[in-house]
């Protein structure tokens, strides 16, 4: 009997350790659980803060691509209205040239640019009739000076009887100083004047 109350003691005190273990396994299964919720509730927070920014990064990314496209049409519509543009420049320009040519063909062809260039000659050639004019006036001045101081020189001599002055100009020379200038120097005035 004592055997018997020995091994019940024995019993016991196993049935309390176990107990004793089991509300220590249960403590520590509580605190691993709680735990487990705060790390998974803090994983949570983390998760959906990071699936939040993701999400604003990619709807701003979405929208600075949407941007960018619109962005991208606006400059290939502007580039072709430009291109268009410069098309329809190009070829008024080359219209412009060949209206200019055919302008300047009709004008050469023109009987006011006959007429301009006729008078372009005739003013030519009446600039060079108003010089070889101004070097025969200048001659014909030149020739009455001369003529002037020989009628000068001519009048200032003394008076000689006509019937002596026939007999001693027919058989003496002219005097030095009544000798008249040789007519070929004066007749060649003109031409000296005009070099």
């Amino acid at each position: 009997q004592l055997e018997l109350r020995a091994v019940e003691a024995k019993v016991r005190r196993k049935l309390q350790e176990l107990q004793h273990r089991e509300v220590a396994l249960a403590a520590e299964e509580a605190r691993v659980a709680a735990l487990r919720d705060e790390i998974k509730g803090r994983t949570d927070m983390a998760i959906q803060g990071h699936e939040d920014a993701a999400r604003r990064r990619v709807t701003e990314a979405h929208h600075a691509l949407e941007l960018a496209r619109s962005r991208n049409m606006h400059l290939e519509e502007r580039v072709q209205e430009l291109e268009s543009d410069l098309g329809l420049a190009r070829q008024r320009l080359f219209d412009l040239e060949t209206e200019l040519e055919g302008s300047k063909l009709k004008l050469q062809n023109s009987p006011l640019m006959q007429m301009q260039l006729e008078l372009q000659a005739t003013q030519l050639q009446l600039r060079e009739q108003q010089g070889r004019t101004e070097g025969i006036a200048e001659s014909r001045e030149h020739f009455r000076r001369k003529v002037e101081e020989l009628c000068g020189r001519l009048a200032s001599a003394p008076v000689v009887p006509a019937a002596s002055s026939a007999v001693s100009s027919a058989r003496l020379p002219p005097s030095p100083q009544r000798q008249p200038p040789p007519r070929q120097p004066e007749a060649s005035a003109p031409e000296a004047a005009m070099s």
